[in-house]
């Protein structure tokens, strides 16, 4: 299914996730920022702002970013085409992260690991079904179809039912 080179070019991307998310893991394991629902609103967009200018580097820069690593072209060419696909909803990254943890630490646990499940399976879904359609491009693409699916799970159960 995936070569090595594309598999090297998704490791990259890994790691660029990673440090595109770090602030919203970190924000998720310290309960005193889900206590006051202003300061969260403050903190979800300060993590918002974030990762739109990391993904604004990413995609103004990302040949820049990625020749730092002494690897083949293949692999860069690869990461940056992957990556581009990946990032489509890269700007909501902290609501598929903060508002789970603020479900989790102030209304139900049982919800978010509801929540949780769900965007595993659904993603699986969505990755088996464009794989039968579209190839590999359907897998990369099942995961920005998927994450919109739950951001808008998310921002009405937040919005609504949890205000």
């Amino acid at each position: 299914m995936f070569n090595e080179i594309e598999l090297k070019g998704l490791g990259l991307i890994f790691l660029y996730y990673l440090i595109l998310i770090f602030p919203s893991i970190i924000l998720c394991f310290n309960k005193k920022y889900f206590k006051n629902r202003k300061e969260f609103n403050n903190i979800i967009i300060g993590n918002i702002i974030y990762t739109i200018l990391l993904s604004m580097c990413f995609y103004l820069f990302y040949e820049k970013i990625f020749t730092v690593f002494n690897i083949s072209q293949g692999i860069i060419n690869y990461a940056i085409y992957s990556g581009k696909i990946l990032f489509i909803a890269s700007s909501l990254f902290p609501i598929k992260y903060l508002i789970p943890g603020y479900i989790f630490h102030n209304k139900s646990k049982k919800i978010s690991i509801i929540f949780a499940i769900a965007k595993i399976i659904d993603t699986l879904i969505c990755m088996i079904i464009g794989f039968y359609l579209f190839d590999q491009k359907g897998i990369l693409f099942a995961v920005p179809f998927s994450d919109v699916i739950y951001y808008i799970a998310y921002m009405y159960c937040y919005l609504k039912i949890f205000s």
